[in-house]
């Protein structure tokens, strides 16, 4: 939310416009604590409060009023295009290695945010997962049917702020679009009678902090009841990337803690957070732990490994050096000094990579180079004795010898280590 806020500055500047308002939000930048669900909380509190004046015949200031409701529809269209302009790589790169170690592990994914990052990784890896929408049918709108009502899925998706793919119908139906757009101010979908005879017109059904009430509607409620069911039958509860300040979410997490292992991950230290008792400190960045630390525990089942992690005392990484380090390194575009400096920043941050990612920079056709520093992450690969059986293989292949000879020599410092 803060580096959406610095952004949609700029996005104000680029189109020019010219209101008493802005000087006031450009002054707020430089408070570290500002950020875009301030903004919106801000504006739309201007806004009403004119309109409270208006409605009791009260003086009040039209220009004030048209430009506090112009900055809530630029500041609301943005969020949704922001979450929206989403690389697949990228949710690809985080999400991947998750859902690619379920095995048999029911896992239920509660999320405030609204981007697709979750569902793109799940596609791309023929994950089915359950987010209470039934299937699109080769049509253009999926229609809401209720958790639990998808057969087989080995995920269940919860987003309990909508997402940038939910829309709201004249009735206060909820249903999704294949294709979804941002909207701006009162612009509402319209569709013709061939798509859909039931939804002449939507408009986006995410909660902003500007649409709050929408919250009451369906099918939040249900949502958030799917949220605290989950939450009571988990044997291990995660919390990652919330300060838990708020309310309904630090008391799902107390009730947790209260029963089952429960963990924060974070990189703040101390944590600055509301103190709840029996919850364990994971001090890492988000990235880290879900390219590395959570596969690594869905593939052990060992709750001692993440205790483990929850005992160390300092953040093994800043906040994006391993989804950045990692995006950069499967970039089959970018440079060889580029890739072979990610992947020596994946080695320090101990990143424990999926073998996926292992496979396509030992593969054939990358460079030399590159493969061979790629070997440094074998020794950290989540399927290690797979990781080994595969560059041993690529190394009787290697005709020019460089990379079978680092792999022997890699494979001898190995057995010294573990003797």
């Amino acid at each position: 939310m803060r580096g959406m806020v610095e952004e949609f500055h700029l996005h104000l500047s680029d189109l020019r416009l010219r209101m008493p308002i802005l000087e006031g939000f450009q002054e707020r930048l430089k408070q570290p604590e500002y950020d875009m669900e301030e903004l919106i909380e801000y504006v739309e509190s201007v806004e009403r409060g004119q309109e409270k004046q208006r409605e009791l015949n009260l003086s009040y200031d039209p220009g004030l009023y048209s430009a506090s409701r112009t900055m809530r529809w630029e500041a609301e269209w943005f969020v949704q295009h922001v979450c929206e302009r989403l690389r697949q790589a990228d949710a690809k790169t985080l999400w991947g290695p998750v859902l690619r170690n379920l095995g048999d592990h029911d896992i239920c994914l509660g999320t405030t945010n609204y981007d697709r990052a979750i569902e793109t990784a799940a596609v791309r890896n023929d994950i089915q997962y359950d987010d209470g929408f039934g299937d699109f049918s080769d049509g253009e709108v999926a229609h809401w049917e209720g958790i639990g009502s998808t057969d087989d899925a080995r995920l269940t998706l919860l987003k309990l702020h909508g997402s940038t793919d939910w829309y709201m119908g004249a009735d206060d139906s909820v249903h999704k679009l294949r294709h979804p757009m941002p909207l701006y101010g009162n612009l509402r979908l319209a569709f013709e009678s061939d798509v859909t005879s039931t939804i002449p017109t939507m408009t986006s059904a995410m909660i902003l902090p500007s649409r709050e009430k929408r919250a009451t509607q369906p099918p939040y409620p249900d949502v958030t009841t799917e949220f605290r069911t989950a939450a009571r039958a988990a044997e291990v509860a995660i919390f990652l990337g919330s300060s838990l300040r708020d309310q309904d979410l630090l008391d799902v997490c107390r009730q947790c803690a209260s029963r089952i292992p429960t963990f924060l991950v974070t990189v703040d230290v101390p944590w600055p957070g509301p103190t709840v008792p029996d919850v364990k400190l994971i001090r890492e960045s988000a990235s880290n732990f879900l390219v590395s630390i959570l596969p690594t525990f869905l593939r052990c089942g060992d709750i001692g490994y993440l205790q483990d992690r929850a005992d160390r005392t300092s953040v093994t990484t800043d906040t994006v050096s391993v989804l950045s380090s990692l995006s950069r390194a499967l970039e089959k575009d970018a440079g060889v000094d580029e890739v072979c400096a990610a992947i020596d920043n994946l080695v320090s941050c101990d990143a424990i990579l999926d073998l996926a990612d292992i496979r396509s920079l030992l593969a054939p056709d990358r460079d030399a180079t590159i493969r061979k520093y790629a070997l440094a992450l074998v020794p950290h690969s989540l399927d290690f004795e797979r990781a080994c059986e595969l560059a041993r293989e690529l190394s009787t292949a290697d005709t020019e010898g460089s990379f079978a000879e680092e792999f022997l020599m890699m494979e001898t410092l190995m057995r010294e280590s573990s003797a």
